[in-house]
């Protein structure tokens, strides 16, 4: 049987280096913004992953290095949105001068007049 593990077709030059895999707890932490402030992107999916799990709150609590009250909205989350952050309900953008009353007799006096 021939060892082709490690064998590639590409060109040389194309090939992708074999580089050593990071574990997760030295991996680098990226910042994102969120509309919760600068908060770092691996507690809030690592929160997710141990939740998952079916790990007991306050354990994830230390685990992550998070608060109580944020595991918690995490979860809340989860269980109504399906998703770790709510949805953006606010509509951007000023209101609009045109009322529901307006709308509905417009649609009233299109109906009549064509």
């Amino acid at each position: 049987m021939l060892a082709t593990v490690n064998l590639s077709r590409a060109p040389v030059g194309t090939r992708r280096p074999n580089l050593p895999r990071v574990p997760l707890s030295n991996a680098p932490i990226t910042l994102i913004s969120s509309k919760h402030g600068q908060q770092y992107a691996h507690k809030r999916s690592q929160v997710y992953h141990l939740l998952m799990l079916g790990t007991p709150f306050k354990e994830i609590e230390q685990r992550a290095g998070v608060s109580y009250s944020m595991v918690y909205n995490i979860h809340r989350n989860l269980i109504t949105y399906g998703s770790i952050h709510k949805p953006k309900f606010q509509a951007l953008g000023r209101r609009s001068k045109f009322t529901r009353a307006d709308r509905d007799a417009l649609f009233d006096e299109l109906i009549e007049h064509g």
